[in-house]
């Protein structure tokens, strides 16, 4: 028997999203541990002679099994993915609402059978709760001060300690490095293509999370069978391909239409373009950008209310894309395009993340020339965000937190918003930092 791993990631869009990031990297530790069975295989002639094998975390890759339980209103986001070997996609917003909800739920959680490992990158009371419901041998979730429901920290039987605000990278790195090596599987790691690789379970090593995050678009795919004719034809032009994405889940995140016009012109001046637009709802806003620009003879195309499916394969064809901080955006990132992200994260642009310094290690020489008051007064300062407080407002979260490692371009402004941001800033960074990396 192998083993298997459970992943809580209900909700919402985004964050489903960067937390699957790190599929890819899990994917390659399963490709890791079949080829080091492969070689224990071909210098002993028999698997079965050494008895530690098992303890090593020497495993076949198909025994270590990657589950994930997420809302259904999210789960096209994960589907075809090769390294998911079952997606659990139920209504957990509708199920946790009612008494006869909750019991159909544990059912149907018990009915799954035991897990080695199940993991929490959620942090609130309601996927503590989920993962509860589930036999495991181990529930691994985030610590008091880094659960963004405090509470929910009293569910897991082992707890990562690392702060709320820490990068969101970093965290949800932290828990799968925890769970390989509650799983033994740390040795593993020494046989994969990283040099200076020293996991500790304090402390990050920013060569696996680059090597990790790297690995991104490996996790994800979709399903070439179910596509539409016209959509494979609208996206097959040889111009250079960039996306814009036109809505957000608030309007703050949104850039305006007229904006959006005056870059792709001055794009077009410095590269041949076709631009596409996606939207669900933003249907004024997208017809007002293709009428203006068709009638400059810029390429123009509209790409309106895709499937998860459509818009995976969409963003697979672009050579870029440019929008706000939101779910669409993270997916390109997720699929390894070039990306520029607009920022209207104000109250961190010039901020040091003290908080996330001090979730580090105690070995780590950046607290060396601090003084510890300072640091005190600091995240006392800036902590508006209470980890406390169910109902976070993404308007005051500290950049540090959610920055993806893209280029990125945040707002001036004394207000949490985008719109300020001026096209010739975006055409700037997309001229040093996007067109060198093609």
């Amino acid at each position: 028997m192998g083993f298997r791993v459970g992943i809580i990631r209900l909700s919402a869009l985004g964050d489903v999203i960067i937390s699957a990031a790190f599929l890819g990297f899990l994917g390659e530790v399963k490709r890791a541990i079949l080829d080091a069975k492969d070689s224990k295989l071909e210098s002993s002639g028999d698997f079965s002679q050494d008895s530690n094998m098992e303890s090593k975390g020497v495993l076949s890759a198909e025994s270590l099994q990657i589950e994930w339980f997420v809302d259904k209103r999210f789960s096209a986001i994960l589907e075809n993915s090769p390294v998911i070997d079952k997606l659990h996609a139920l209504d957990f917003k509708g199920s946790l609402k009612s008494f006869s909800g909750l019991l159909a739920l544990r059912k149907y959680m018990k009915e799954c059978g035991k897990y080695d490992i199940v993991i929490d990158m959620q942090g609130l009371i309601k996927s503590g709760l989920v993962g509860k419901m589930l036999d495991s041998k181990c529930f691994i979730g985030f610590s008091w001060r880094g659960a963004r429901e405090s509470w929910a920290s009293f569910f897991y039987s082992r707890r990562v300690d690392i702060s709320y605000h820490a990068n969101i990278l970093e965290r949800n790195f932290s828990l799968i490095l925890e769970s390989l090596s509650v799983l033994k599987l740390d040795s593993i790691l020494k046989s994969m293509d990283i040099t200076n690789v020293t996991p500790d379970r304090n402390a990050l090593n920013n060569e696996l999370l680059s090597f990790a995050i790297n690995l991104r678009k490996n996790g994800f795919s979709f399903n070439l069978q179910n596509l539409d004719s016209n959509l494979k034809a609208k996206l097959d032009s040889k111009n250079f391909k960039i996306l814009f994405v036109l809505e957000a889940s608030i309007k703050e995140k949104i850039y305006p239409a007229s904006k959006f016009i005056e870059l792709a012109k001055m794009i077009q001046n410095y590269k041949k373009t076709t631009f596409f637009l996606a939207f669900k709802d933003n249907k004024d806003s997208a017809n007002f950008i293709e009428s203006t620009l068709k009638n400059e003879n810029i390429n123009c195309e509209k790409l309106e209310n895709l499937s998860f499916n459509e818009l995976k394969f969409a963003l697979s064809k672009m050579d870029c894309v440019i929008g706000g901080d939101t779910g669409l955006t993270y997916l390109a990132w997720a699929f390894g395009v070039l990306t520029i992200t607009l920022y209207g994260n104000k109250d961190s642009k010039n901020l040091q993340n003290l908080d996330s310094i001090e979730s580090r290690s105690q070995d780590s020489n950046i607290l060396e020339n601090l003084d510890s008051k300072n640091i005190e007064s600091n995240l006392q300062n800036n902590a508006k965000i209470s980890n406390k407080n169910s109902k976070k407002n993404m308007r005051n979260t500290h950049l540090n937190r959610i920055l993806l490692g893209n280029p990125y371009i945040v707002s001036n402004t004394d207000k949490f918003e985008i719109e300020s941001i001026l096209p010739q800033e975006i055409f700037n960074t997309f001229k040093t930092q996007i067109l060198k990396e093609i």
